[in-house]
């Protein structure tokens, strides 16, 4: 079988959901050929507004899957039916609810404006609706997503193999229990302050705090003084990004209940496992459904239940120890070599769909 992907970036949204799932299915499926084109060399051709032919991809009829990622511009969406047009089955993936970005969020304005020529969560709604199937990372987005039609695949996101097995930074007996987050304030606005009591809790149990990108944002919103918060430079995506993780013993996976975040994955838990660094997670489904197959994430759905929990691991160290050898070992569950085969058959499952079209 012929598998074509464009993934949308060369971020995390890109690696994550396309580039080293497809890497990992050309090994687990050598017989196939899986081909990752970037997206800036696949064009869509318009001529007087109107759409003329895409260069950067082989012909469709040689293709048996195109699968392509946050679909939303008016190019994206042409190449998706051209490739279809011409016998490609095609699979579209999400791993964000588009249509319901807070407004506070520094991308509303880029998927929410009016210019016949960008992207627009609506876009994403058609590509979705036209797809022969849609993957996405939680069953909030399935039921969006695959609302046309039910032909949709829940596959959460899943880390790297090399990322678990990174040696940590080297740390001294002499440093704090340590608790932090990873992010930036302006993409997750108000996602800290659910996460304050915890961070408050750490404090007056003798720990630190440490945020990987953005601190005094974190700071702010925790309601501690910046001056109480390393601040470990944004790193470059790849190796230095999950070793930067490795200077805390707990994550703060905070998430304030809005539509948006009700549809976000458990990856900030599992990027964290990747290091050997236990969390703490709202309790919704995502994270509820980590738990019941065993993930060892400590769920908290008050304010009460953040201080308690985070004051627990900062304040027994034979209770934090515990945990961390319990999430080093589970993520190696969650690799997204080990589990190749999800996207494998997903895409095997398009192609079917497709003929049977």
């Amino acid at each position: 079988m012929r598998v074509v992907v464009i993934p949308a970036d060369r971020g995390g949204c890109g690696y994550y959901r396309l580039i080293w799932p497809a890497q990992a299915v050309s090994l687990a499926r050598p017989d196939w050929q899986v081909e990752v084109r970037p997206p800036e060399t696949v064009q869509a051709g318009f001529v007087d507004g109107r759409f003329v032919g895409v260069q950067g991809l082989p012909d469709p009829g040689t293709i048996d899957v195109l699968v392509m990622q946050r679909v939303g511009t008016p190019g994206q969406i042409n190449v998706a039916r051209w490739a279809r047009e011409r016998g490609a089955a095609v699979v579209v993936d999400f791993d964000d609810a588009m249509w319901c970005i807070d407004r506070d969020n520094v991308a509303w304005p880029s998927w929410n404006m009016r210019n016949p020529y960008d992207q627009h969560w609506k876009t994403c709604d058609v590509a979705a609706a036209e797809a022969d199937l849609v993957t996405v990372t939680t069953e909030h987005l399935a039921k969006h997503y695959g609302k046309a039609h039910r032909r949709v695949d829940v596959i959460n996101n899943h880390v790297p193999q090399a990322a678990v097995s990174l040696e940590p930074l080297p740390r001294s007996p002499k440093d704090p229990f340590t608790a932090g987050w990873v992010g930036f304030t302006q993409t997750h606005p108000g996602d800290c302050e659910v996460s304050g009591p915890a961070a408050r809790a750490v404090l007056d149990s003798g720990g630190g705090l440490a945020v990987v990108a953005d601190g005094p944002g974190a700071a702010r919103e925790w309601g501690v003084d910046e001056a109480q918060v390393r601040c470990i430079p944004g790193q470059k995506f790849g190796p230095s990004y999950y070793q930067s993780l490795s200077v805390l013993d707990l994550m703060l996976v905070g998430l304030k209940d809005t539509p948006f975040n009700r549809a976000k994955s458990t990856l900030k838990v599992l990027e964290a496992a990747a290091a050997g660094v236990p969390s703490v997670a709202p309790d919704n489904p995502p994270h509820r459904d980590l738990a019941r197959r065993g993930f060892p994430v400590t769920l908290a759905s008050s304010p009460t239940e953040w201080a308690t929990a985070a004051k627990r691991h900062a304040s027994d160290p034979s209770y934090s120890a515990e945990q961390k050898e319990a999430t080093a070992e589970a993520v190696t569950g969650w690799t997204i070599e080990g589990n190749a085969g999800l996207w494998a058959d997903a895409w095997e499952r398009a192609a079917r769909l497709r003929r049977l079209r």
